[in-house]
């Protein structure tokens, strides 16, 4: 079956009939003329590339060549010009995990996790949702990828941290907090359990190391890491109440504490509720500086140390 190519070759500025360079590794392998119906023969070993751009043309037994015009023919007195170059082709970055864990950073953020697809991250990268899968399995590798990518910042900054056990582990959950504030989408990937990536075991060597060096005993200090980052990612997880006057969901209380009870407290009598009452102003407050404090607090006393 004879093989037609088109005369529409872009770029070509010379009279005459187009001609086509097929070039593999920057070798021209062969030169041809092209006319409207110039048809290579069955012999050749040029075929349409399917769903190839213009301008590209393969080899049957799937080796890619490039196609590009041949340079017009000129005297050596005429300047080359740049405008006469052949049309520069992109060139395609290679597909590797960083780029597909960076896609999919982005497109979590703007998503949520609902929006994560294989199918979405493929096309965010303009490829095959199947080229994916030759450098990772499934979606719940692609997550713990990016879990274990974003926790690299916060092992990075821990490197060079000075200080007492307790200022050094205070420094590591703020961070760590700062980067669940930054990504909150990303502390809901612990509902499901996670693989620890290299940067995951990195940080929990490193809380280890602390606490071992505070002086607890191994199973106090395996206790209190699990204990540590149960808050840490908790305080991100649990939501804030909503008003219970489904008109009023999209509004907030004027601050009082009859504002917020009334607010968000209205399902009893107030009477029957004297002490949630009392603490009202402070029931919707964030409890993550309240929860370390009381943390470090604890390890301080169970150590026998002075807060």
């Amino acid at each position: 079956m004879a093989i037609r190519l088109s005369a529409s070759i872009p770029g070509t500025r010379q009279s005459g009939p187009p001609r086509v360079v097929a070039k593999r590794d920057g070798t021209v392998q062969r030169v041809y003329s092209v006319y409207p119906t110039r048809e290579i023969g069955a012999g050749s070993p040029f075929v349409n590339c399917k769903g190839a751009e213009r301008g590209r043309i393969a080899i049957a037994r799937g080796s890619c060549y490039e196609a590009v015009p041949d340079q017009p023919t000129r005297s050596p007195s005429q300047p080359r010009w740049i405008t006469d170059d052949a049309p520069e082709q992109p060139v395609r970055q290679p597909l590797s995990r960083r780029r597909i864990v960076n896609a999919a950073l982005a497109l979590a953020e703007s998503e949520g996790l609902g929006g994560l697809t294989m199918r979405s991250v493929a096309a965010s990268l303009d490829v095959t949702p199947m080229s994916l899968y030759n450098h990772v399995a499934d979606k719940a590798e692609l997550l713990d990828l990016m879990l274990d990518f974003v926790i690299g910042d916060v092992v990075r900054a821990c490197e060079h941290d000075t200080g007492t056990w307790d200022e050094r582990l205070e420094a590591l959950v703020r961070r760590y907090h700062a980067l669940w504030e930054r990504h909150p989408v990303f502390a809901q990937v612990y509902l499901d359990g996670v693989t620890i990536g290299p940067h995951g075991l990195a940080n929990m060597e490193n809380i280890m190391a602390i606490l071992r060096e505070a002086g607890l005993d191994d199973d106090e200090a395996a206790g209190a890491f699990s204990t540590l980052w149960n808050f840490a990612v908790a305080s991100m997880l649990v939501g804030k109440a909503r008003p219970v006057d489904r008109t009023k969901r999209r509004s907030h209380s004027d601050g009082t504490r009859q504002g917020l009870i009334d607010t968000y407290f209205p399902a009893l009598p107030v009477d029957r509720i004297p002490n949630v009452a009392a603490v009202a102003p402070y029931l919707v407050a964030d409890c993550f500086e309240f929860g370390l404090g009381l943390f470090l607090d604890g390890l301080r006393a169970r150590l026998g140390e002075s807060g």
